[in-house]
């Protein structure tokens, strides 16, 4: 499961697992010659260097993620087979936007209000034909 995924479900179980993965991709964009790549990764792997051991500090990690995510992605895109489709979502309740690869608002910040929220943009990929609303 995403980091997003257990934290829509409120499930600490699991949640170093994609945590790591973040970090591995981090520690890769500092491994390379582009400084601007390297600045990203260093962000990255400093915003999934925060403890994940409770669902407050998930999801603040979480947060910082996202936003380094959404800086990067304006500048350099991952692949499609990376992310097809990663949407921007935001939350006027929680006051907060994250990351996700489904159209269906889920609130990693608020499972009580799965639903509270709303599509800003695509960051990543194209939108299936028909999605858009």
């Amino acid at each position: 499961m995403t980091l997003h995924e257990l934290l829509t479900q409120d499930k600490t179980d699991g949640l170093q697992a994609p945590v790591d993965i973040i970090a591995a991709g981090a520690a890769g964009l500092t491994n390379t010659s582009n400084t601007d790549l390297n600045d990203f990764g260093e962000r990255l792997a400093s915003a999934v260097g925060g403890s994940v051991a409770d669902l407050e500090s998930a999801r603040s990690v979480f947060e910082e993620v996202s936003g380094v995510l959404i800086e990067l992605w304006a500048v350099a895109p991952p692949s499609q087979s990376a992310a097809p489709v990663v949407y921007h979502v935001y939350c006027p309740m929680v006051k907060k936007g994250w990351l996700q690869t489904s159209r269906e608002v889920a609130n990693p910040y608020a499972p009580y209000m799965l639903r509270c929220g709303s599509v800003k943009g695509v960051v990543a990929g194209e939108e299936p034909e028909g999605e858009s609303k």
